[in-house]
Formats: structure tokens, C-alpha cells, sequence
């Protein structure tokens, strides 16, 4: 056997306390439907999960190339991935039947080895590929114009508006949420918007949905103005002239992210850089550092993505993007040394300040924690 009684109930234990006892299809996912319903079942989830444990817990069935038990503790540590402590334990449990199994494996040479996970496993549910397309519906372009003394600014030597490029997502039904410095619609080094212009800015501010390809119309909405805005934690929440229905509200990670350099956590981000259509930049995507309340992360991004939304693999708002910035140190990413990285703002701080400094239109807007 792989593992004693002992050990297989404390695995049965953690598996109860991350909540995977109600998760079975996820766990039992890229092992063979047929051996799967050759298992025992039970009512109770809790002990479903332990029959499940010691009906895998043999060392002799590969089915389809895979060992049951190696792949539902990977499956496991996937799932568990914001809680590094918990991941460590089934990921390590995981390399353990491994091991055991390669220990077994008939000693005699052979230049073709069954197929196996190299490093970390990339595997993920095809339920990844849906969350991601769903996602994107809530993400949106947003077209800000430049007020100044009250006035629209053109472009020097024409008449076309001067306007700035940012990214936006559905945080309730008819709110949106995007860092606070493109709604102030200032370059670099300038000074802030007055309180006049930056409500102006807001006004007149354009979302465009659906904005995947060039040559597509995608939805157009008005926004009512900045409902609540915080310059220190770079975010501003708008309100459309129109409710939103049938697109998905973004799910907020509304506690603090357990994470620490050393540790492995990926992360996706959906945003339209330079103004241009939607694009995605997923997995080998990794977090670098926390960093005075900023979570800091190698994925690409480009300006016009500012505002975009800093998700895990389960599709969860973790940060709000808002800047690169070379004052972190030096990191190892990819092989390759770089002092850049991309910040953005944790959404727990934002859910805190929401909540402390603007309680009705919290409630009003009708966010989704996790």
C-alpha cells in the first residue's frame, strides 16, 4: 500500500477541511470514468472521500497510463492552491506515490517511458478554459476623454478628442471597477485631475464589451459617474447607466492572499492592452512577491491594461493590475534575471475600504466575495 490507516485519514481530514469532500468530480478529474464507477459509494461525502482513499490506496492499477491515487492528490493540491500549507501536503503526497511507483517499475532499460507530469504539474480541468471565456464577458475597454478646466481637450492641431486607454470589469450587476489613475486620464509625471475634471472624466467615460477582434462593434454602455474612488489603493468604482444582466459578476478573493515567494501561485489576467482587443495572459504566469499590500506577479501586460482583473486558476479577482515597477529587487523568472514586475492592488483592501468608507453603495452594489 502506498499509505497506512493513519495516514489515509489524515488525508481524508485535510481533504474536509479545504471543503474538497463536496468537490468529488473534481478530484476523481483525468482518471478513467470506468474505474471510477467501479468504486464504492456512499451518502456521506466526508465518507466517500475515505472509501475512495483505500480503494486507490494499491500500487498495482495504471488505468489509462494513470495511477488513481497519484492523480486525485494532484487534483487536490490544484484545488487548494490558495492555501500554500495545503498544497504542499497533497502535492508532497502526490510526489510520494510517484516515487513508489517508479521504485516498482521493472529496472530494465528503455528509451520510451510512460507518459508523467515533468515539474509542476500544468494539467487543468477543461472547466479552466470555460471560467476563462467567462470571465472575459465581464471585462470590458474603457475610452476615457480628457477634461480640462471643464472643458474636453482635443488633440494638438485637431479636432479629435484626447483620450486615454484603460481596462474595467463587472464588480456588481451596474458597477464597474478600474484603477482610479485611468479614470484621472494623466501621463506620467503630470499633475491630477482636479475633483471637477476627474467627475467629468468619469461622466463621459465609454465601456465597450465584447470587444474581442477587430472590426467588432461589442456592446457600448455610458457610465453615471464615480460613485467611490481611493487614489492611495488606485481604485474607482463607476456606475453604468444600465444594469449589466446576464453577464457574470467577477467573484472577489475578500481575505488576505497566502502566498510567499518561494511558493508556486499562477496567475491570469484579461485586459485590453494599447486600447487593442481582448487578449489573455494565462499560466506560466506566476505571483513574485507581496509587497506593502500589492501582490506582484511576471504576467505580461501593457499600458491600456490598467484596471484589468489579477485572477487565480479558479477564475477569483486577487488584485487589481495597476503598474509595472522596478523597485522590488531583483527576481528569477523563466531562467532569466529581471527587476520588472507587475503590481496590483490586493482586492481585500479595496473590499475593506468599500465596505468602511462607503457602506451604502457596498451593499448596493452586490459584489461577490469568496
Amino acid at each position: 500500500m502506498f499509505f497506512d490507516i493513519d495516514e489515509l485519514h489524515e488525508i481524508q481530514q485535510q481533504a474536509i477541511k479545504a471543503g474538497l469532500h463536496n468537490k468529488r468530480s473534481l478530484l476523481m478529474g483525468g482518471i478513467l470514468p470506468e474505474y471510477v464507477a467501479m468504486l464504492e459509494t456512499n451518502d456521506v461525502p466526508s465518507e466517500q472521500v475515505f472509501l475512495d482513499l483505500e480503494a486507490m490506496d494499491d500500487p498495482e492499477p495504471i488505468v489509462g497510463g494513470v495511477v488513481p491515487l497519484e492523480r486525485w492528490l494532484r487534483n487536490a493540491a490544484f484545488a487548494t492552491s490558495m492555501f500554500p500549507t495545503r498544497q504542499k501536503f497533497f502535492r508532497e503526497r502526490a510526489d510520494r506515490v510517484e516515487k513508489h511507483k517508479l521504485q516498482q517499475a521493472d529496472p530494465a532499460p528503455s528509451l520510451t517511458l510512460p507518459e508523467r507530469v515533468l515539474f509542476d504539474s500544468e494539467l487543468l480541468p477543461v472547466g479552466f478554459l470555460a471560467g476563462a471565456l467567462r470571465t472575459s464577458s465581464a471585462v470590458a475597454k474603457l475610452t476615457v476623454t480628457r477634461f480640462e478646466e471643464s472643458e474636453a481637450r482635443t488633440q494638438p492641431y485637431s479636432n479629435e478628442p484626447m483620450q486615454y486607454f484603460g481596462t474595467g470589469w463587472l464588480i456588481g450587476p451596474k458597477h464597474l471597477i478600474t484603477n482610479y489613475h485611468v479614470v484621472d486620464a494623466r501621463s506620467e509625471g503630470e499633475e491630477r485631475a482636479t475633483q471637477a475634471d476627474f467627475e467629468l472624466q468619469g461622466q463621459n467615460l465609454e465601456v465597450l464589451f465584447d470587444y474581442n477582434q477587430d472590426n467588432v462593434a461589442g456592446e457600448r454602455v455610458k457610465t453615471s459617474g464615480v460613485k467611490a474612488s481611493n487614489s492611495a489603493l488606485d481604485y474607482a468604482v463607476l456606475e453604468l447607466e444600465r444594469s449589466m444582466e446576464g453577464r457574470p459578476i467577477l467573484p472577489l478573493w475578500g481575505s488576505p492572499v497566502e502566498f510567499a515567494g518561494a511558493q508556486r501561485l499562477p496567475v491570469n489576467i484579461i485586459q485590453h492592452p494599447a486600447g487593442a482587443p481582448k487578449q489573455l495572459a494565462i499560466r506560466n504566469n506566476l505571483a513574485a512577491a507581496m509587497h506593502n499590500g500589492d501582490l506582484a506577479y511576471f504576467t505580461e501586460t501593457d499600458g491600456g491594461s490598467s484596471g484589468a482583473p489579477v485572477c487565480n486558476d479558479h477564475w477569483h479577482v486577487l488584485a487589481l493590475h495597476k503598474a509595472a515597477t522596478m523597485s522590488l529587487g531583483k527576481f528569477n523568472y523563466q531562467g532569466k534575471e529581471t527587476v520588472w514586475v507587475n503590481i496590483g492592488t490586493l482586492m481585500h483592501r479595496i473590499v475593506d475600504d468599500l465596505k468602511n468608507s462607503h457602506s451604502r453603495l457596498w451593499a448596493q452594489i452586490g459584489a461577490i466575495l469568496v
